[in-house]
């Protein structure tokens, strides 16, 4: 295959001739121009959706009480605030089955090299109340000691050890549900296993905040910190405060949801909380100036983004399930009575039968404004034209015109079936390149790294995109899985400083030109 190189100028009017489809949402590496790492020869058309589930129940407010493990469920509507412990009624206590498998069965830790390699791996299905085909919990030690649910004889972690070394169809993480685990990580868990099995000596999701060179400071959020926590969940008819889970059917489509600001004045978001589920791709959290009644509900949407909406925050298949800012700051909120609200795109991906769904995140909020506020912008490209049987190198240019320095602290790569890898770096006005993210890309592993930088102003900010097509179809932007996206979610501070150029497919934060 002959690769391409293109840079943004070069095509936009082409873009728009190569697009026309429709939805879709993501780690070291070879460099530019090398093939794509092996496995990545995947054809979109037969690409494997997640598994369908039953949902979690759960806009109303809970208090941050039980910020670690708080489980998503029906809140009464105006706000009233409601919290429920893990063991409380309405929720699964330990040795209770879960909806899709048993629920967790301790607190007791795992070693922290371990809690790693569960956590990106393997918590995606199998957290604390497993979704879906995921038979058991993998969070805590009482989980990995207890019997196989498939075979009472043998320890859920030595079953554990077989499937992630086996390959063909036991293999786990499933086949189009998550990269394989690397030779350091299938180690990791041998060591312990042959070690004995021993519990961990400290609560890794528990460990102190992480400071950096650039003075960002990463750790989880006090729950002292958070006034209270909103839920903007999927459901089922277009009213206000309807709690009716949404009936998800099979298929992959985009469903909108449009909620009203449930507070008064300027907020901060400190933490995100994804829902458990098993038949959604990804979600997206907008804030959006669209003329929506407070509930609607848009079935069947393309993805696309009228009105120049805000992206606040997103969650992808396999992704950590929480979000924290780092202590120094807080994410920018919409404000009641501004004509401002929030939009939940939902991407389905279910290959089951119709489902009662309450995908969605918790957004809590701080008490106290934090120093800096953060948004999210956009950078990469958006004039992909990936042609029949070809490789493509796509580059985009990010030339932020801010005065001053702007502070990154988050990046969300993210492109489609034919993306492999993703790669930005800071072009410093003294001719220094600085890597921001460097990653292999997996449509069904996307996940968000912490990248602390400092843009300084005459930096710009490089974005290429690879991508291999192995199919006999012309491939442009689009929303849709068949279609292809390059971008870069970045987070920084101050708001909306990171931005120049404009955006074909609909944003106020773009910086891509």
């Amino acid at each position: 295959m002959r690769p391409q190189t293109i840079h943004v100028t070069l095509l936009l009017g082409l873009t728009l001739i190569a697009c026309g489809q429709d939805g879709g949402m993501s780690g070291s590496a070879p460099e530019l121009g090398a093939s794509p790492p092996a496995g990545h020869e995947r054809n979109a058309e037969q690409r494997q959706p997640p598994s369908s589930r039953q949902p979690q129940a759960g806009v109303g407010a809970r208090p941050p009480a039980s910020v670690p493990s708080m489980s998503p469920e029906a809140v009464p509507s105006g706000g009233d605030r409601v919290a429920r412990e893990p063991g409380a009624p309405g929720t699964a206590s330990q040795g209770e089955v879960a909806v899709g498998g048993r629920a967790s069965l301790g607190q007791t830790p795992v070693p922290c090299g371990v809690d790693a390699v569960l956590a990106s791996s393997c918590r995606g299905c199998h957290g604390r109340q497993p979704g879906g085909q995921a038979p058991m919990s993998l969070v805590s030690h009482e989980d990995l000691a207890a019997p196989s649910i498939s075979d009472p004889d043998t320890p859920v972690y030595a079953l554990l050890r077989e499937r992630v070394h086996a390959m063909g169809p036991r293999q786990m993480p499933p086949p189009g549900r998550g990269r394989p685990l690397t030779g350091a990580e299938l180690a990791t868990l041998d060591a312990w296993i042959d070690g004995g099995s021993q519990p961990g000596a400290e609560n890794c999701e528990a460990s102190g905040p992480v400071a950096t060179p650039s003075g960002i400071t990463y750790g989880p959020v006090d729950p002292e910190e958070i006034e209270a926590c909103y839920e903007f969940y999927a459901h089922q008819n277009s009213t206000p405060g309807d709690k009716e889970p949404f009936v998800a059917r099979s298929g992959e489509y985009y469903t909108a949801f449009y909620f009203d600001v449930p507070w008064e004045g300027e907020k901060q978001a400190v933490l995100f909380r994804s829902s458990d589920t098993n038949i959604t791709h990804h979600w997206l959290l907008y804030d959006t100036p669209e003329p929506m009644p407070d509930g609607t509900v848009l079935p069947d949407t393309l993805g696309s983004h009228v009105g120049a909406p805000d992206l606040l925050a997103a969650w992808a298949i396999n992704q950590q399930r929480e979000q924290a800012m780092p202590k120094e700051v807080g994410l920018a909120m919409p404000v009641r009575g501004t004509g401002r609200r929030f939009l939940l795109e939902v991407h389905y991906f279910n290959s089951g039968e119709s489902v009662p769904d309450r995908s969605g995140v918790e957004v809590c909020i701080g008490k106290q404004p934090r120093a800096n506020t953060a948004t999210v912008s956009w950078l990469g490209s958006e004039a992909i034209v990936l042609l029949p049987g070809s490789r493509l190198d796509l580059v985009g240019t990010c030339t932020p015109t801010f005065p001053e320095d702007i502070y990154i602290f988050r990046s969300f790569p993210h492109m489609h079936e034919r993306g492999y890898h993703l790669k930005t770096e800071i072009l410093r006005t003294d001719g220094r390149v600085d890597t921001l993210v460097d990653k292999p890309f997996d449509f069904n592993n996307q996940l968000m790294y912490d990248t602390p930088a400092v843009v300084h102003p005459g930096d710009q900010l490089l974005t290429t995109c690879q991508y291999e097509n192995r199919t006999d179809r012309l491939i442009g932007i689009g929303y849709d899985s068949l279609s292809e996206m390059c971008f870069n979610f970045v987070y920084a501070w101050p708001a909306k400083a990171l931005v120049g150029g404009v955006s074909l497919t609909g944003t106020s934060t773009p910086c891509l030109l």
